[in-house]
């Protein structure tokens, strides 16, 4: 799998059924403190890459994500015992 980039990424998610209004809260404390110059610094200085995106294009890359490594552990045959 030549083409292949492995990262590591964090995320802050909720139960099924949170109202929208609290995850649009959520969503917007989140991106409040991520545009936070020294949150931001110190987050940056550790490697990370402070992205903030919205739930919708959160569960976007997490399926795209999630596609990426089933390909992975079906081309390396990988089972659970």
């Amino acid at each position: 799998m030549p083409d292949m980039l492995a990262s590591s990424w964090h995320a802050v998610v909720a139960p099924a059924g949170v109202p929208a209004e609290r995850i649009k809260k959520l969503h917007q404390t989140l991106v409040a403190a991520l545009s936070d110059k020294e949150v931001r610094e110190r987050l940056t200085a550790n490697g990370a890459d402070p992205v903030g995106s919205s739930p919708a294009e959160f569960d976007r890359f997490r399926r795209a994500e999630l596609a990426k490594w089933r390909k992975v552990i079906e081309f390396s045959g990988a089972k659970i015992d």
